[in-house]
């Protein structure tokens, strides 16, 4: 259980950043 927990934020961070380039990309490309 302690292992897992550096998972969770990496998580969090890496699904924030995925939604904000799939955002993000085509509003600054267009």
């Amino acid at each position: 259980m302690i292992k897992n927990y550096p998972l969770l934020p990496f998580l969090i961070f890496a699904g924030a950043l995925v939604s904000t380039a799939t955002i993000g990309l085509p509003v600054f490309a267009g």
